[in-house]
Order: structure tokens, then C-alpha cells, then sequence
């Protein structure tokens, strides 16, 4: 009787452990079913296969008033094959290892470097850039902004010039069929070696 009561006091620790141990991964389980079910929702991803969401979950679209016209389609757009064309590649790349000290960013909305008062902006396309290029030392101070030769005309390249020369940014033209080897970079943008 002794020997037996020995062994349900050695066993009951082990039992106790062993059950706190299945207590504790029942519950993580269970909390992380909760925060996949939560990240599913966030993301809007439905697996095969899984319950569908009860339907006080589900969140009901506004009924459209009778007669009112239904949302027009978002317009077709297609992707296009390369972000930069090779010339402005070949560009990018040589103010990149012609001045390394600096950042190169390609297609800069114009009112991204400069302000400008109501009078002065003129609407442009949402699909237009004003700028080739703009280069900004590390702290991201303009230094210099890049035109590509005959992209800009008229009114609009007038006040592109105008906006930068008011606001003190040197502007360089560069002709894409006639580029500027790496070394004159720096002395081109900054008017200075590098």
C-alpha cells in the first residue's frame, strides 16, 4: 500500500505538468487560429476550403437608390514593358556613377521640388512629369534638375524654367544622342568637378 501511494504521489506531478503543458498549446493554438482568421479578413483572402464567414460578419453593400446610374468602369491600362526608356536608362545610369555621392530620382512632378502659389500652377496631366530628372545630395536638397532635350515645349517647358529659377534649382539640358561622358557630369550639374 505504501509503495503504491509512492507511486501516485511521483505520478501526480508529472500528470499535473503534463496537463498544463496540453492546457497552454490549446490555448496558442487556438489564439493563433484567431489572429490567421483576423489576417485573412484584413487581406481579403478566402482559402478553399475554409468556413465562410457567418453573416454578421459580413459587411453589406449600400442598396443604389432605384434609378441612379451604375459606377462607370475603371479605365483599361496595360503595364508597361519598361519603366524608363533605354535613353533614360542610359542616363540614369551615368548620373549614377557620374556623380555617386548624390541621389538620382527619374520623373519628378515639378511641384515635388518647388512651391508654387495658386496663380502660378497651371493644371497638367495626371500622367505628366514635369522632370527628366532630379538629382539631391544626401540630406535630399535639390542640387540640380535634369530636362532631356525637346521633351518639354512651349508655355508648359516655360514655366518649368521659370518655377526652377525662381526657386535658385539649376536646370541642365541633356541631348539623349549626344550624352556627356562621366567625368563631365559633375562639372555639367554642379558647375564644379566631383
Amino acid at each position: 500500500m505504501n509503495n503504491a501511494l509512492s507511486y501516485l504521489f511521483l505520478l501526480l506531478p508529472v500528470a499535473a505538468v503534463a496537463w498544463i503543458v496540453w492546457n497552454y498549446r490549446r490555448k496558442t493554438g487556438a489564439k493563433d487560429a484567431r489572429i490567421r482568421e483576423r489576417e485573412a479578413a484584413l487581406v481579403g483572402i478566402v482559402r478553399a476550403g475554409d468556413t465562410p464567414p457567418r453573416p454578421a460578419e459580413v459587411e453589406r453593400a449600400p442598396a443604389r437608390p432605384a434609378g441612379a446610374a451604375a459606377a462607370p468602369p475603371p479605365p483599361a491600362a496595360t503595364r508597361r514593358d519598361r519603366y524608363l526608356s533605354q535613353p533614360e536608362t542610359l542616363i540614369y545610369y551615368l548620373l549614377r556613377t557620374g556623380m555617386p555621392a548624390y541621389e538620382v530620382f527619374p520623373r519628378v512632378g515639378l511641384a515635388s521640388i518647388v512651391s508654387m502659389t495658386a496663380a502660378q500652377s497651371i493644371p497638367a496631366s495626371p500622367f505628366a512629369h514635369d522632370l527628366d530628372f532630379v538629382v539631391c545630395d544626401k540630406s535630399m536638397r535639390v542640387v540640380a534638375a535634369i530636362q532631356l532635350e525637346g521633351r518639354l515645349a512651349g508655355p508648359h517647358k516655360t514655366r518649368v524654367e521659370q518655377s526652377l529659377a525662381a526657386a535658385g534649382i539649376r536646370v541642365v539640358t541633356i541631348d539623349p544622342k549626344a550624352l556627356p561622358r562621366r567625368e563631365q557630369i559633375g562639372v555639367l550639374l554642379l558647375g564644379q568637378a566631383e
